[in-house]
């Protein structure tokens, strides 16, 4: 099956943004079933990810997401590592993340010799697992050219948090908390989206893409396009999991 194919039946798409001609992109829909081994029903998920793997270069590898910093260069032997992004200079070598809520970000070079998957989620980020991943590409690449993509993640009118998420992500970084809007005392509604491209921004990332999602926003009336932990949790849905992000060199 191709991926012109895939596309026609409406299990995922080609993300849009300004990399060189050899750098290819892909990220599920719920349609395309569920793709996490540790989440959501069980029963499908090798023929969804056999069937997203018949249109990729080569089979992508995996990771145990444990929601901090850590990258992995591609490939490894390592059967899913446990780490929160992969990275790779290798041709037809597919880096993956999962999500469903947290924010899947993808990285590449300027001239298209290096890209990267990120997993971020409040924990990822207050780690720095971003900054990890465009250390590891300017480091390949030995330039500080670097272009992201920010993928669907849980919109911020949905994603309310309390002290202990604020404090750690503007703990170090004061202009994060112009990324909070407070509803109660203790409580904020935090904008994971806006975080991540301050974070960019703050390391010298400006080609920065993010289309503007058709995420979860707390209306349990809309179905998104997209697997949500909190949306699938409040509607006790059984159709769980999580989509894939990829990023791949030709």
């Amino acid at each position: 099956m191709s991926n012109a194919e895939y596309d026609k039946n409406l299990t995922g798409f080609e993300p849009e943004w300004s990399v060189p001609d050899n750098i290819h992109s892909w990220v599920t829909t719920r349609a395309a079933g569920n793709m996490a081994t540790h989440a959501g029903p069980q029963q499908d998920v090798e023929y969804s990810r056999k069937r997203l793997e018949d249109t990729l270069p080569s089979k992508p590898h995996w990771l145990n997401q444990i929601h901090k910093d850590r990258v992995i260069e591609l490939p490894t032997d390592i059967h899913t590592p446990a780490v929160d992004g992969s990275w790779t200079n290798k041709r037809n070598t597919v880096c993956v993340v999962l999500s469903a809520d947290c924010l899947p970000v993808l990285l590449c070079n300027s001239s298209g010799t290096a890209v990267a998957a990120l997993h971020a989620g409040w924990k990822g980020l207050a780690a720095g697992v971003l900054k990890r991943g465009v250390e590891v590409i300017r480091e390949e690449s030995g330039s500080a050219d670097v272009i992201a993509w920010l993928g669907p993640a849980i919109e911020q009118s949905a994603y309310e948090v309390d002290i202990k998420v604020r404090d750690a992500l503007c703990r170090n970084n004061v202009e994060a908390e112009e990324m909070f809007l407070e509803t109660t005392p203790g409580h904020w509604l935090c904008s994971l989206e806006g975080i991540a491209r301050l974070q960019l921004e703050q390391m010298g990332v400006n080609d920065i893409c993010d289309k503007g999602w058709n995420r979860y926003n707390g209306n349990e009336n809309k179905d998104s396009q997209f697997f949500s932990y909190r949306q699938d949790l409040y509607k006790q849905s059984e159709e769980r999991g999580r989509f894939a992000t990829l990023v791949w060199m030709e």
